[in-house]
């Protein structure tokens, strides 16, 4: 029917009629591209499927005369798919999942759905795929290795003068600049990524009940649940109690609490990167420009962008991290920090423990309330598992975990709303993580504690990590926020940096799984689940 799949892998610039064999045609060509650049099967179709149903508008709306340019090849190391038709402006994208700003945008964002602009007189629809680079994941454990590995170099092999010159005026300066880049801009990224949040989640779940309730319902138990492991930790890592009021009692603990939140001004809370403070400032704008609603479109697209902002400027941090890492690594064995690094094993057993609990609770809660059997929950939960495991990422996952989500009985549309704002406000694997490393490192450092900052440490995690896109080595401006804002100093990030690297192996699959549990509950509460679906072990759904 055409070219060869070599052929369709290379640049392609072609024009073609907006008939049905055309589109055909064009549908093809894009298969074969995907195909070539190493799409997983469910992700391919799911685009083709994009471009296919625009195309398909496009010639409904403009006419089969118009022409259209189908443009494919590699722009600054990203592969890219464009496809070009010169006419009045027509978006033939808008409306067709109603996800909203902000899943959109994430789904754009990692090679998922094409997005649409004018320019010119012309409408383009452009998807650009992932870049092609080691997993963030994979290079950030190399990195750590690697600084093992110098780092006894430099202790056993370099003479005295050499060493202590190297470690001075090199590798300490590489540290603070490291540390000083991550406290200037853990505020921003927190401001940005809230603001993106409270408007994009806000946009889709005032449409969609079924999602509200989702949100509403993860972020109400990744609460509890961190709470719980909160004073588990506590206990195993005991930390000594400050001075507290007893007159007040906890009453004036909740009110100083919420003082915390209030800044005097609106540039201090930036400037000192007070991360509470942010996040109140953050909450007020993004329910502002709601209640607003199509009275600032323009600024409402804006803010759309500001996630966008904030997930390049935490993928900037993610790769830098591996440089770090080996340089933390290789100072390490040098100072203190070293033994603080082997005690990570009793943090890290207690987050594989409460996982494993969390986990194996809720899917026998499950298997209970929807007489499922474990082992049909287990084999249609078990490929997308696997998948986000050995990818160490959710976005290489997407395809397969839609699919799941569609085998375990849920109605497709309901996915396609659910999952991409569950996969970004649901990350409880990530959130018990942050709040086990913190405590840990506040024990280590021997940090003053009293109720106030118990409160904050458990509101932090929650709020933090629901706004933070899943990237590999961007929890880092995570913790620079929460240790900025909890008195715990600088230093502990070197612990915080090794303790995400050795979590980041097993926290993608968690979240995903953890999400799809609630998406199944949710599904069966709000109608929107087939349990014969569900209780069927041979089907396969495509998209």
């Amino acid at each position: 029917m055409g070219q060869s799949g070599n052929q369709a892998a290379g640049p392609v610039k072609q024009e073609y009629d907006l008939t049905a064999g055309s589109i055909d045609r064009i549908s093809y060509m894009i298969e074969k591209f995907l195909m070539f650049r190493k799409v997983e099967l469910s992700n391919r179709l799911r685009i083709r499927l994009s471009f296919e149903e625009a195309l398909l508008r496009l010639r409904d709306h403009l006419g089969e005369e118009m022409r259209v340019l189908l443009e494919m090849g590699v722009h600054f190391r990203r592969a890219f798919i464009r496809i070009t038709v010169k006419g009045e402006s027509w978006n033939p994208l808008a409306k067709t999942d109603d996800l909203g700003y902000w899943a959109e945008g994430m789904l754009s964002s990692v090679g998922m759905i094409p997005t649409y602009s004018y320019r010119q007189g012309k409408n383009e629809i452009t998807l650009y795929l992932k870049r092609d680079r080691m997993n963030p994941a994979l290079s950030l454990v190399i990195s750590a290795v690697l600084g093992i590995l110098l780092g006894m170099l430099v202790d056993f092999v370099l003479p005295p003068g050499m060493r202590n010159a190297l470690l001075v005026h090199i590798l300490q300066p590489i540290q603070e600049a490291y540390f000083r880049i991550l406290n200037m801009i853990a505020g921003p990224i927190v401001f940005l990524t809230v603001l993106s949040a409270v408007c994009g989640v806000g946009s889709v779940t005032l449409q969609t009940s079924s999602v509200r309730a989702l949100v509403s319902r993860v972020l109400i138990l990744c609460g509890l649940l961190t709470a719980v492991l909160c004073a588990i930790s506590l206990v195993i890592f005991p930390l000594q109690m400050g001075y507290t009021n007893v007159t007040g009692g906890l009453v004036e603990d909740l009110l100083e609490f919420f003082l915390e939140f209030i800044p005097g001004d609106i540039l201090t809370p930036f400037i000192n990167g007070d991360s509470s403070q942010l996040i109140l400032l953050a909450f007020l704008l993004g329910n502002g420009v709601l209640a607003a609603d199509t009275q600032v479109d323009g600024f409402v697209h804006v803010i759309s962008q500001a996630g966008t902002v904030g997930t390049t400027l935490m993928d900037w941090i993610s790769r830098l991290s591996p440089i770090f890492v080996t340089v933390l690594l290789i100072l390490g064995f040098q100072g203190r920090i070293f033994p603080v690094l082997l005690g990570l094993w009793k943090p890290l057993l207690l987050f594989v423990i409460f996982n494993g609990l969390v986990l194996t609770v809720r899917v026998l809660y499950l298997s209970s309330s929807l007489i499922v059997s474990l082992r049909v929950m287990f084999k249609k939960l078990k490929e997308p598992f696997m998948a986000a495991l050995s990818s160490f990422s959710v976005d290489a996952a997407f395809g397969d975990c839609q699919e799941s989500c569609e085998e375990l009985g849920m109605d497709r549309k309901y996915v396609q709303q659910a999952l991409p704002i569950g996969l970004l406000c649901y990350m409880p694997s990530s959130t018990f993580a942050l709040l086990i490393v913190t405590v840990y490192a506040a024990r280590c450092y021997e940090i003053e504690i009293n109720a106030v900052w118990i409160l904050m440490l458990v509101f932090l995690a929650v709020v933090l990590q629901a706004a933070s896109p899943p990237i590999a080595g961007g929890n880092m401006t995570a913790y620079a926020a929460i240790f900025l804002r909890l008195g715990i100093p600088t230093g502990a990030l070197t612990i915080a940096l090794i303790a995400d690297i050795i979590v980041n192996l097993v926290i993608s699959p968690l979240n995903q799984t953890l999400l799809q549990l609630e998406m199944l509950k949710e599904a069966d509460s709000t109608g929107f689940l087939d349990r014969n679906t569900l209780y069927s072990e041979n089907i396969k759904v495509g998209f």
